[in-house]
Order: C-alpha cells, then structure tokens, then sequence
C-alpha cells in the first residue's frame, strides 16, 4: 500500500499558512527589532524639560533620603508634562543611583504639580530610558512607556504603563502593564540624559 502525497502535506499546512502569516505582519508592520532601540528614542523634546527648582530639588532629597544619610550617587532626569490634561504639568523623575537601580532598570517617579506641597503620584520600579508620554490616554492621563530589560528579561521590550485612576501601573513587566508594539509618542528622557546630581 503506498503514501498519498497529500497526506504527507496534510500536517505541515498550518506551518506553512502560520508562516505565512508571519512574514505578512511583518512586511505590513514593520516594528524595532526585538532588544534594540531606535535611533529617534536617543532624542528627546527639550521642550517638555523641567527645572529642578530648589522646591522640587528640596521635596526629592527628603523624599529620597536614607536613615543611613544620603545616597550621593543619585542623579535625577526630569520632565515637566502635562498629563492629566488638566492645564498643569506634572513631573516624571527618573531617579538612579545605587540605591536605586537593579539589574532591571532604575526607579521613575511621576511628581503632581505643586500645590502647598509636592506628592508622588506614581513610583514605577525596574525602569529604563528612553522614556515616552504616548498618545493614548487612560482614565483621562496620558499613557507612559518604558524600557524593560534585565532582572531575568533577556529580550528587551517597551511597556505601556496604563493610568487606574490613582496612579500608574507600578512595575512595567507585569499586568496591567503591558508589552507595545507600536504607538506614537514623545520621549521625554533619553538613554543619553545623564541627569543630575541630587545631593551636593
């Protein structure tokens, strides 16, 4: 009794009709390579730059102090943005140092304008530049997407960080966090910002 050709091809149809479909996304979207990061997000807009004023500069050394004294590795990349769309900007600080940083990344803060007194509205850990404010909203805020590489991720990705209400998605390699392919956006702090000093 011989083999049917056909039944041969049979199984291997959906391997072939998968990569077909493959190859197609990837021709129709073509998106970073997985652990790389694009020439653009090295740049930043300048324009959405804060000043570390000595309120701020003041509220984040208090804010980021130790019972054992300060950190003085700490360096601080800042942001002025308007999130909530409200009219006002509040502050993203990218805070590193070795108090600060793991083998995943270092730690965002994302600071409400001031009032009678700075807050931090959101503390996002094992983050990394470049930094973006997307185009998408949730709950009314702009949405944020970071970096995530190391702490046991080999391949590198960018995370949208998604606003509950309250605060933002808090550690970018899980839920509600979640990876993104491809969306608009402006970085805010580059791989390159090398940031300042905090303490003297």
């Amino acid at each position: 009794m011989g083999i049917d050709a056909d039944d041969l091809e049979r199984p291997f149809a959906w391997v072939r009709r998968a990569l077909y479909l493959a190859l197609t996304f990837v021709a129709l979207f073509p998106g970073r390579a997985p652990g790389t990061i694009e020439g653009d997000f090295a740049k930043r807009d300048d324009e959405a730059r804060g000043h570390l004023d000595a309120g701020l500069k003041t509220f984040l050394q208090g804010y980021l102090s130790d019972p054992f004294g300060p950190d003085e590795t700490t360096r601080v990349s800042f942001s002025a943005v308007d999130l909530s769309g409200g009219g006002v900007k509040e502050v993203l600080v990218y805070v590193s140092g070795r108090n600060w940083c793991g083998s995943g990344g270092c730690v965002l803060l994302v600071v409400a304008p001031p009032g009678s007194a700075h807050r931090v509205l959101s503390r996002i850990t094992i983050a990394r530049p470049p930094i973006r404010v997307l185009s998408s909203r949730t709950h009314g805020w702009r949405d944020l997407a970071v970096w995530v590489r190391g702490g046991g991720i080999i391949t590198g990705y960018e995370a949208k960080l998604p606003f509950n209400g309250r605060s933002y998605a808090s550690n970018p390699s899980m839920p509600p966090a979640l990876p993104l392919q491809r969306e608009t956006g402006t970085v805010v702090i580059s791989p390159n910002d090398a940031g300042e000093q905090l303490y003297p």
